[in-house]
């Protein structure tokens, strides 16, 4: 792992970073969690997600997941969900994966 001070440099002081600030905006978060350990987290949050967009206004939800494959199921899951949803009571529900070995132009898609 890579470590660099505040000034750029790299710890072992062989390398010069350049440093960057990225202005940006800060958005409301709300954190959902259960009081209780689920079995199955994924099942889990697949329905929080459903309920959000049934109950809650427009906007957008972030899943993390663990990895690949759970990301893969989940994606599956909740646009199944979706479908058994009417589009016209909910608005359409958009589901994008995103992780590291996902090909560039589908990672860009969730712009």
């Amino acid at each position: 792992s890579a470590k660099l001070a505040a000034d750029g440099r790299s710890v072992a002081g062989e390398m010069l970073a350049p440093l960057l600030s990225v202005p940006g905006r800060t958005f409301p978060v709300e954190v959902f969690y259960t009081p209780e350990p689920q079995r199955d987290y994924v099942e889990a949050a697949v329905k929080a997600v459903l309920m959000i967009h049934e109950y809650e206004p427009e906007g957008d939800v972030l899943l993390f997941l663990t990895g690949e494959a759970e990301i893969n199921d989940a994606v599956e899951r909740i646009s199944h969900g979706a479908e058994l949803l009417d589009a016209d009571t909910y608005g359409e529900l958009d589901v994008y994966p995103l992780y590291s070995s996902l090909p560039p132009a589908q990672q860009q898609l969730i712009f």
